[in-house]
């Protein structure tokens, strides 16, 4: 023989959370002090996106011929590795002041654009027909106005360097 379905009423698991109060409240306590103690222990960063958009050629091809015969992807490739050379990151470095502190214990310039570059994303999006059609370049840091500036900075070199092709 089957034994009959027990059922659960509200009024006995409130008479349970009642008696075991301890179960609920300590677990909700200790949770809510650890969340508090890493808010003020943890440093905060900040994260400044910019989006660029990339027109394709509106003029028909047949008046005017392309001068840029290669893929978005590839020439965002391009300008990254250009944007992200060693001599435009520590030019950032220097003319925004970045890494005061590292600086003047004599670190390495090296080792300060190479944690710069670690901090910087570009990240290329789709579009119609699989073509990107925009990308963003991403920055992150402690101070939100140096990641705003650096971040804009950023985007500037690689519109200077897309309009110098």
């Amino acid at each position: 023989m089957t034994e009959p379905a027990k059922t659960i009423e509200i009024q006995s698991i409130i008479d349970t959370l009642v008696k075991k109060w301890y179960l609920v409240t300590l677990p909700l306590g200790i949770s809510l002090i650890i969340g508090a103690w890493l808010y003020v222990v943890l440093p905060r960063t900040f994260e400044a996106t910019t989006l660029i958009l990339v027109q394709p050629q509106e003029i028909p091809s047949a008046y005017v011929e392309a001068t840029v015969r290669s893929g978005i992807e590839e020439r965002v490739r391009t300008l990254s590795q250009e944007v992200m050379s060693r001599s435009n990151l520590e030019n950032i470095i220097k003319e925004m002041n970045l890494y005061q502190k590292e600086r003047s214990e004599d670190m390495s310039m090296d080792l300060l654009v190479a944690s710069m570059r670690k901090r910087i994303d570009v990240d290329t999006r789709g579009g119609a027909r699989g073509q990107t059609s925009s990308f963003t370049i991403s920055f992150e840091g402690r101070d939100p106005q140096t990641v705003a500036d650096v971040t804009n900075r950023l985007a500037s070199f690689f519109i200077e360097s897309h309009l110098k092709l």
